[in-house]
């Protein structure tokens, strides 16, 4: 039977090993021979925090606080808890504290500044920010990569992109990879007569909007190269058929084409491009850049007239919509897991769509939540997941349909890349790339933002969808459809069946 400091001696052991498991293990039987050992509680908050237990961490360092009310440490793990776990308002609180009992402790201020750009106050966050740079702390890089997130959501490119720069310096934190080539690194650089190898760095998403700028390199005269998801190959290969395209998942895939290139001049992380060609909102200039194979969206007809006979009659289904409600639950780590989360919408809400007559909703999702449309109230969507195997099969899928609705996933950049009427339904609190407020895209031409009132309310957004599609269906609505109220609508013998009742969509009555 150890004694307490012999077991916290052994946490410390692990800890140094990076051995995090076992060193909670014992921090948890220390905690409980020595229940009022503030540094116990303050240390198992720690290990437990960097094992992804933020519930665990906070708990402890409440219990911490209670014991030894303003103990800087127990502050910063509880605060630091808070923060990971999108508490921002109380982690506000707490940071703000220790910048009185302890303004010197590191990182606080950039803690403080992501806490407030959060919640939207972005004129304190940029403060805080400014303040974390000032003091010079080593992990400055991790500052300015973040801080550029709330610049480039302002809209304010060439400051912004300096510090998005350096997302390769903070390492797991940013979710990007730097594949290395034995290439010169494309600085900006004239590119008349000269070859580039852009390469993917980021998730499916990125990299569509990122390739909007290809078509600018082609027209300055340089020789492309592009190395991509395996899932994009097929659909870049096809919009772009100047530029052999490889695919790439891990460095060693590189050895497959490597020694089939030419001599190359640079090389550029995808991301990079816009660094030095997006410094301006006129850069932009957006403009549809992808295309889909005339072959596959042949195919595509062909499975449509199997699994839905009829579907092509404009007089039956003048409105062809596009649905992609969840992201991509096979993510990289509990960050984009949870804005994964954050990004999709509840099934049930999309029964409100039922309001619209005669429109034909077809499934973009893939096989991953492709079957969580059986839990759409009185909403016959067609799935097409079983065709959908790369991102080229979904852009001829989409070229069979009127409007493409969708979150904030690859198929949403892929409608706007299309050219194709694109609705994104944005969280209160987006991603950088679709800026502050606005309702368009400074990617995309075709593109509307839909966006959250209320973070977590997703039931408003689809209101103002179904809105926006009974303005845009070329028939008149039959039924007056009250805000909040949905009626099935005559599609079939089922719908036509119920269609005097209303819904009760999420526990509510719709």
């Amino acid at each position: 039977m150890y004694a307490a400091d012999e077991l916290h001696n052994k946490a410390a052991l692990a800890v140094r090993a990076g051995r995090l498991r076992e060193a909670l293990a014992y921090l948890r039987e220390a905690s409980a021979l020595a229940p009022q050992n503030v540094q116990l509680l303050i240390d198992t908050a720690r290990v437990a925090s960097d094992l992804v237990d933020h519930e665990m961490a906070i708990l402890c360092a409440r219990r911490a606080l209670r014991l030894a009310p303003g103990h800087p440490e127990a502050l910063k793990a509880l605060a630091e808890s808070l923060r990971q776990t999108e508490h921002f308002e109380e982690a506000i609180l707490h940071f703000e504290h220790l910048l009185q009992v302890a303004p010197e402790m590191p990182m606080l201020d950039h803690c403080i500044a992501v806490s407030y750009a959060g919640i939207g106050r972005e004129v304190e966050a940029e403060r805080h920010f400014r303040r974390a740079l000032q003091k010079g702390d080593e992990r400055n890089y991790l500052t300015d990569w973040e801080f550029s997130h709330l610049l480039l959501r302002q809209g304010r490119f060439a400051e912004g992109w300096k510090g998005y720069a350096r997302r390769f310096e903070a390492g797991p934190f940013s979710n990007v990879r730097r594949y290395t080539f034995p290439l010169p690194d494309w600085q900006g650089e004239p590119l008349q007569g000269k070859s580039i190898l852009v390469h993917a760095e980021q998730g499916l998403g990125d990299q569509i909007m990122f390739a909007s700028i290809i078509p600018d390199l082609l027209a300055e005269g340089a020789s492309v190269f592009l190395a991509s998801s395996f899932e994009l190959v097929d659909l870049f290969n096809d919009s772009f058929p100047q530029v052999p395209v490889y695919g790439i998942l891990r460095e060693g895939d590189a050895q497959r084409w490597w020694s089939a290139l030419p001599p190359l001049d640079y090389q550029v992380p995808i991301g990079n491009l816009a660094v030095y060609r997006r410094q301006t909102a006129e850069q932009f200039a957006p403009r549809p850049y992808l295309a889909a194979d005339p072959r596959r969206v042949a195919t595509m007809q062909r499975y449509l007239d199997t699994v839905m006979p009829g579907w092509s009659d404009r007089q039956r289904y003048p409105l062809r919509v596009g649905i992609m409600w969840a992201s991509n639950p096979a993510l990289f780590d509990w960050r984009s897991a949870r804005r994964g989360r954050k990004k999709t919408i509840p099934p049930d809400l999309l029964g409100l769509l039922g309001s619209v007559d005669h429109t034909l909703f077809v499934s973009l999702q893939t096989r991953q939540s492709a079957e969580q449309a059986a839990h759409v109230p009185f909403l016959d969507i067609v799935d097409c997941s079983q065709t959908l195997d790369t991102m080229a099969d979904t852009a001829a899928l989409i070229e069979h349909l009127d409007v493409v609705l969708s979150v904030d996933t690859s198929v949403a950049h892929l409608g706007g890349g299309l050219g194709k009427p694109t609705w994104t339904l944005l969280a209160a609190d987006p991603d950088w790339r679709w800026t502050h407020g606005r309702q368009d895209s400074f990617w995309y031409p075709q593109m509307r933002l839909f966006r959250q009132p209320v973070r977590g309310e997703w039931r408003p957004v689809i209101e103002n969808v179904v809105e926006a599609l009974q303005e845009l269906h070329p028939r008149p609505r039959k039924i007056p459809v009250q805000r909040g109220e949905v009626r099935s609508r005559a599609r079939g013998p089922v719908a036509r069946a119920i269609d005097a009742l209303t819904l009760t969509v999420g526990g509510r009555r719709a």
